[in-house]
């Protein structure tokens, strides 16, 4: 898709490694204002302070997570961000395969699919599994109150967690991009997911 302008938006990519595959997750941050270098880093401590306390202690220790690139997506040549991490994760557990995952779920004050994202975890231990398909309540709260934690932190900063939709019905939006804040998180079953592109040798 072609690049589409969505102004006062940071996306924060968090890049990683499992078994020498890259990884990323991304967010959207909408920071009510044109975006400067100032707020690009103040959005990256919030986030790598969120990494460190919440989200690399769920991750197993086979996951690097190996830094954060902040794009301010108001133009194609908008300022940007990358900073390096040493984060390995914290769970002490042999890891499922590259390509299982876990979704949380991101929720809006609206209704619709568009009002609602994913965020599906860079990695899921072996002992954060119940049986063969499933994941543990304990996990499944624990990953609830992480993503709770990083709508509070940077809501607190005056920023939001953000679901930025472009399309609807199959076809752009005439007016650009809607943005939808995420008031909480959640999940909405305990069933692992698939990233087929996350398999060794699919990926980047």
């Amino acid at each position: 898709m072609a690049f589409v302008p969505a102004p006062n938006i940071v996306s924060v990519e968090i890049l990683g490694l499992k078994d020498g595959q890259v990884i990323e997750n991304r967010v959207m941050v909408n920071v009510h204002t044109v975006p400067t270098p100032a707020i690009l880093s103040n959005v990256e401590s919030i986030v790598q302070t969120w990494i460190a306390n919440f989200y690399n202690p769920l991750l197993p220790n086979t996951v690097q997570i190996t830094g954060m690139k902040l794009t301010d997506q108001s133009a194609i040549d908008g300022i940007f961000l990358q900073t390096a991490l040493t984060f390995v994760g914290g769970v002490a557990s042999a890891a499922l395969p590259n390509e299982v995952s876990y979704c949380l779920s991101l929720r809006s004050s609206s209704r619709g699919r568009s009002a609602r994202g994913r965020l599906y975890v860079l990695g899921v231990a072996e002992n954060q599994r119940l049986g063969q398909n499933r994941v543990t309540t304990a996990y499944r709260d624990a990953l609830a109150v992480a993503g709770d934690s990083l709508v509070g932190s940077l809501a607190g900063s005056g920023y939001h967690w953000s679901i930025v939709s472009y399309q609807s019905l199959g076809v752009p939006r005439p007016g650009g991009p809607v943005y939808y804040l995420v008031t909480n998180t959640t999940t909405t079953d305990d069933v692992l997911d698939s990233q087929r592109r996350r398999r060794p040798g699919v990926g980047q």
